[in-house]
């Protein structure tokens, strides 16, 4: 056997063990041997390595990722000085959402969890506005959850988004401001990018990640860890030739689907819930009958 199917038998099996021990799922959603006759000769060669640096989340891990964002939460909350049982007890937990909010979207998944997996009561779940109502009564911390931070624009628009409040409208932004509530963002991965997008914004949030994503954890940076040295031009390019060849867009990272993935963050995850913007769309793309590798939610 040649070293390169070799290499190509060592990773499918890899996949195969995940699906057999059910941390990826059926093959309806995960696909690995389908998507893999996309390419040909060196191409294929290169695309094992791909599969390779590929990552699912299933719903058991994302639970457990959760748990551990809540307790980095925990840890910065008494780093501040502030005493963790009563902050549990008067926070209220919400989400972002969206420029068009979408039930589809991933907070509301993950303020299921909070009340399922770490037992935050019913009452302190609340929507976006009421969350909002909840600080101008009583000025309590404001906790949002999500899956995933990538550019952080979920967490911006929902900041900036004016919501009625009493007989008037305001926006987190000026209720926090005036009431000096604490606000944090727990949320299982936040990349570099979208944390310092959102400093720079002027978003008043401290993020707790149960994982922070650098750019050496996306495929096109230049000192990515998800590539061996010895291939990683030789798959940038073929990346960047195969994105184009099948009609992926050039918007320079502007538009979802950018053939970086979004912000040009290159990533190459996918969970039980979602498949991030940033992921590299030759994951999950289906133009021109690209034969893809994880099912988009």
């Amino acid at each position: 056997m040649s070293l390169t199917a070799s290499r190509e038998t060592e990773v499918l099996a890899k996949c195969d063990y995940f699906a057999r021990i059910g941390a990826w799922p059926a093959n309806t959603v995960v696909r690995p041997r389908e998507w893999l006759r996309n390419f040909e000769g060196r191409d294929r060669e290169l695309a094992i390595e791909l599969l390779d640096a590929f990552v699912y989340y299933n719903a058991w891990q994302l639970k457990a990722i959760f748990k551990y964002s809540l307790h980095n939460l925990s840890n910065t909350v008494r780093q501040e000085g502030r005493d963790w049982g009563r902050f549990w007890k008067e926070m209220v937990v919400t989400h972002p959402t969206g420029e068009n909010p979408n039930p589809a979207d991933s907070g509301p998944m993950f303020t299921r969890l909070a009340r399922q997996e770490a037992s935050v009561p019913e009452n302190q779940i609340r929507s976006p506005q009421d969350a909002l109502q909840d600080v101008v009564r009583r000025r309590c911390p404001i906790v949002f959850v999500d899956d995933f931070v990538g550019s952080g624009s979920q967490l911006r628009n929902t900041w900036l988004r004016p919501y009625r409040v009493g007989s008037s409208s305001a926006t987190f932004q000026q209720v926090v401001a005036a009431t000096g509530a604490p606000v944090y963002y727990c949320c299982g991965f936040a990349t570099e990018f979208g944390t310092q997008a959102l400093q720079a914004s002027g978003v008043a949030v401290k993020i707790t990640p149960a994982y922070r994503l650098t750019t050496r954890d996306g495929l096109l940076s230049s000192d990515t860890r998800l590539l061996k040295p010895a291939v990683r031009d030789e798959v940038q390019e073929m990346i960047a030739r195969v994105s184009r060849d099948i009609g992926l867009p050039d918007t320079g990272g502007t538009q979802p689907e950018d053939w970086r993935g979004f912000a040009g963050l290159g990533l190459a995850i996918a969970d039980e819930n979602s498949t991030p913007d940033a992921t590299l769309p030759l994951f999950y793309t289906e133009r021109n009958d690209w034969k893809w590798l994880v099912k988009r939610k």
